[in-house]
């Protein structure tokens, strides 16, 4: 083959004129970079747009659902009476604690701890100071209503359960609440 003649696969792409041109930025550059060098800015131009829409979006959003008057402060919040005057009607079994503690993994752990010390890894990323359940002072002024109330409906940060669980699920898991402070007994009395 002669070296003034080109091979084949090359003689069947067509040939492009190889103009020279100037860039934005004074460089020289030949044609296609400069469409290549144009596309990227305007692909750079619509990200940064985009980005930005999708932030003041999102800021709007937050402004709306974070509002002081759609969320009651922590000291205005109470249980109603008679839900605090409500006894757990459901006795705890071997299985229905371990439905309790399968159900408190999913949905509590993450800020409760998994031994209900209150910290857990969301709480702590979201700089929450939630109760010691292992300390039996903590839960020691709460009904059991009380305590069904606040898993069912949620408080603050804390979403309603009872989306989550049904009505006997949600009685379980106040004795399983209320099991962390047991544990914590029998630990210290074998120290």
């Amino acid at each position: 083959m002669d070296e003034t003649q080109e091979p084949a696969c090359r003689s069947a792409i067509p040939k492009v004129n190889q103009e020279i041109v100037t860039s934005g930025q004074g460089k020289r550059v030949e044609w296609p970079q400069k469409l290549a060098y144009s596309l990227e800015t305007a692909m750079w131009k619509r990200m940064t747009l985009g980005s930005a829409l999708v932030l003041f979006a999102s800021c709007v959003l937050a402004s709306r659902n974070g509002s002081a008057a759609q969320e009651p402060a922590a000291a205005d919040w109470k249980v109603p009476p008679e839900a605090a005057k409500q006894v757990n009607p459901v006795k705890p079994t071997a299985a229905s604690q371990a439905r309790a503690k399968k159900l408190y993994g999913f949905d509590c752990a993450m800020c409760h701890g998994t031994n209900g010390d209150g910290k857990g890894d969301l709480a702590a990323d979201m700089k929450l100071s939630l109760k010691d359940w292992r300390d039996p002072a903590s839960l020691k002024d709460m009904t059991d209503g009380e305590l069904n109330y606040i898993i069912s409906k949620g408080k603050g940060k804390m979403p309603a359960g009872a989306e989550q669980m049904k009505p006997d699920e949600l009685w379980n898991m106040v004795s399983y609440v209320r099991s962390f402070a047991g544990k914590n007994a029998a630990v210290k009395a074998k120290e």
